[in-house]
C-alpha cells in the first residue's frame, strides 16, 4: 500500500508542478517544451548527493525533495534498500533511516511539493 501511496502522490505533484509551470506560457508547444527540459534537469541535484549520502544533512535532503524527480530518486532509494535487506516497505518501516534519510521523510516531501505547487 506504502509503494502505492508514493506512486500516486508523485503522480499528484507532476500534475501540480506542470500546472504551477503552465501559468508562465502562452503556447502549449512551448511550455511542453519547457517542462520536460527543466523537469529533466532538477534531476541532476539527486546526483551530486547520491554519492555520498550520509555527509549531507537531512535538510539539505528535504529541499532537494522540492524536485519531484529527486524525490522520486530518493524514494526509490529508500525503496531498494529496504526491499534488498529483506525488510521491505511497511508501516513499521517507515521511519527506519536508510542512508540518512526515511521513507516518511520522501512522503512529507512530496505532500510539501503538492502544497508548495499548489499555492504558487
Amino acid at each position: 500500500f506504502l509503494v502505492f501511496l508514493f506512486f500516486w502522490l508523485f503522480g499528484i505533484v507532476v500534475v501540480v508542478f506542470c500546472a504551477f509551470l503552465s501559468v508562465f506560457f502562452d503556447k502549449a508547444r512551448t511550455a511542453s517544451v519547457v517542462g520536460c527540459l527543466l523537469f529533466f534537469l532538477l534531476y541532476f541535484p539527486y546526483q551530486f548527493v547520491a554519492g555520498a549520502p550520509a555527509t549531507y544533512s537531512q535538510t539539505l535532503f528535504q529541499v532537494l525533495c522540492l524536485s519531484p524527480a529527486v524525490a522520486l530518486s530518493f524514494g526509490m532509494s529508500v525503496i531498494v534498500n529496504l526491499e534488498s535487506s529483506g525488510d521491505g516497505v511497511r508501516w513499521s518501516t517507515l521511519s527506519e533511516p536508510v542512508g540518512n534519510f526515511t521513507f516518511l521523510r520522501v512522503m512529507l516531501g512530496l505532500l510539501g511539493d503538492v502544497v508548495v505547487y499548489a499555492i504558487l
